[in-house]
């Protein structure tokens, strides 16, 4: 499992306007992008307001094919986390499909998350 989880301030939660916004852009740029190479297609599988230790976050899980990852694709999630003061923080994770317990370490680590102050 990869885990991001920064602050990146410059006033305006990053020229992203909000935070589902900032979520779906993580997303799209890391599948589509040449990080995850032989990307085919990908599926929202969950688009959500929720809260990262009390402040207002937005998390989307994804699906997505790819012709070189173990098992033919991988689940990536990313949460934007608005922590005040035009400040924007990311988690970004992702297991592939080979991986039988993945799904569940993704899950570990999104549930573990907490806003640093």
């Amino acid at each position: 499992i990869r885990q991001e989880f920064r602050n990146t301030a410059d006033g305006d939660l990053d020229g992203f306007g909000d935070i589902a916004s900032a979520a779906h852009h993580v997303v799209d740029c890391h599948v589509t992008g040449g990080s995850f190479s032989g990307y085919g297609s990908h599926t929202v599988l969950e688009s959500r307001a929720t809260t990262v230790g009390g402040q207002d976050a937005w998390q989307v899980r994804v699906h997505a094919t790819s012709t070189r990852a173990p098992g033919g694709g991988a689940t990536f999630e990313a949460i934007a986390v608005d922590t005040g003061d035009a400040d924007l923080s990311v988690f970004w994770g992702g297991i592939v499909d080979a991986d039988p317990t993945g799904s569940d370490g993704l899950t570990t680590a999104v549930a573990s998350l907490r806003a640093a102050r």
